[in-house]
């Protein structure tokens, strides 16, 4: 035992030896070359470790519920975090493109695949020795800020670094500590590869802003490592609380992703979602695509924007072309992109909804072709 925590500390100087390169590296290479650096380090380190401790098998029986209840966290608190960009908005996501996989999404992957592992070899190996883990946790912890960090030139940017970044990055990573020495790694692996690549897979994201989503990160943690912590895994045995379980944790969040498209497509709050059923802006949408609209005064409307407005019983969305005062009252007129002339309609704060930001391909389907079977009869 003792040799083992003599060969884990040596592992955490190199640890912190390299971390400190990093750190140096701040202002001389950018953070998405500086990734790939981390990596193939942490790689090297991977490996060393492997060949000096070996790979014990992860034969905990609680693994399976601790990765149901990682899951069913990450699910309800997603979805808490999806109805509150009905309210506060949404961005869209990263583009899919050969850039965002190079720079984004496989340096995630192997990151945390990486760090996990090699997390999981050297805990297991301490015994159970609480310096060691200790020291372990807070060096991959600096190790992680360490590679996300930029140029720092004010007191207000160091702030929000610090409650965007450090404060969640303590907070995973203690908990994943937690998770290997008690379940293993996959339940880590699980949570942060969600947290670090939702971004690159949703093509819309919630604008909660950087202390909103450090408030949810942190409860996200906490609750999970309560849940886990409280005994839940105790009953691992027993069949019929697992079934009763496996049902909550599955069931709750359907039920409320199903509220929440009720509430979003209901247009109870500013944002709403529609359906395209028309080609009239091809190449932005194009129907069956799924529109997200913000509601609006007319006032807010310029020319350029895409705007949403009734037409009788119907809902259109064409482009803004020109915008004028008349007797006091404005006055838009439109056209769709893929039309050859303008509306007849002219809008006014009388018919306007709110314009258009962005759309999802496809899922707008259903809702068309209803109408279309409605219209028919």
């Amino acid at each position: 035992m003792k040799k083992n925590i003599k060969l884990i500390y040596l592992v955490e100087l190199a640890l912190f030896f390299f971390t400190l390169i990093i750190c140096g590296l701040i202002y001389v290479i950018a953070s998405k070359y500086r990734i790939f650096i981390a990596i193939t380090f942490l790689l090297v380190l991977l490996i060393a470790s492997y060949l000096i401790f070996g790979l014990k098998k992860d034969n905990n029986y609680n693994k399976n519920s601790s990765i149901r209840i990682v899951v069913a966290k990450l699910m309800f608190f997603g979805i808490i975090a999806y109805l509150l960009g009905i309210i506060l908005g949404f961005n869209r996501g990263f583009a899919y493109s050969m850039q965002s996989l190079m720079y984004g999404v496989i340096p995630t992957i192997a990151l945390v695949v990486i760090t996990e592992l090699l997390r999981f070899i050297l805990l297991k190996n301490t015994f159970g020795h609480k310096k060691t883990i200790i020291i372990f946790t807070v060096l991959i912890i600096i190790f992680n800020v360490a590679t996300k960090v930029g140029v720092i030139d004010s007191n207000y940017k160091l702030f929000l670094f610090f409650v965007a970044t450090v404060l969640p990055t303590i907070a995973i990573e203690s908990l994943c500590s937690y998770l290997v020495m008690k379940v293993g790694p996959v339940s880590g692996i699980v949570l942060k590869l969600t947290l670090g690549l939702y971004p690159y897979i949703f093509p819309i994201v919630p604008n909660l802003g950087d202390y909103i989503k450090t408030v949810i990160d942190i409860i996200l943690v906490y609750s999970t490592y309560t849940t886990i912590n409280k005994g839940l895994l105790e009953y691992e045995k027993n069949d019929k609380y697992i079934d009763k379980f496996n049902i909550r944790i599955f069931t709750y969040p359907i039920i409320i992703v199903l509220i929440g498209l009720v509430i979003l497509v209901s247009g109870i709050f500013k944002y709403q979602l529609i359906a395209i059923a028309s080609d009239s802006m091809q190449p932005v949408f194009s129907k069956g695509d799924a529109l997200f609209i913000e509601k609006c005064d007319i006032d807010t409307i310029e020319v350029g924007d895409i705007l949403v407005f009734k037409n009788s019983n119907a809902i259109i969305t064409h482009r803004v072309i020109k915008k004028e005062v008349v007797n006091n009252d404005i006055k838009l007129t439109t056209k769709g992109d893929n039309n050859k002339a303008k509306d007849d309609i002219i809008s006014t704060s009388s018919n306007v909804i709110g314009k258009a930001h962005f759309a999802i391909k496809y899922i707008g389907f259903p809702t068309v072709w209803i109408n279309e079977i409605f219209n028919r009869l």
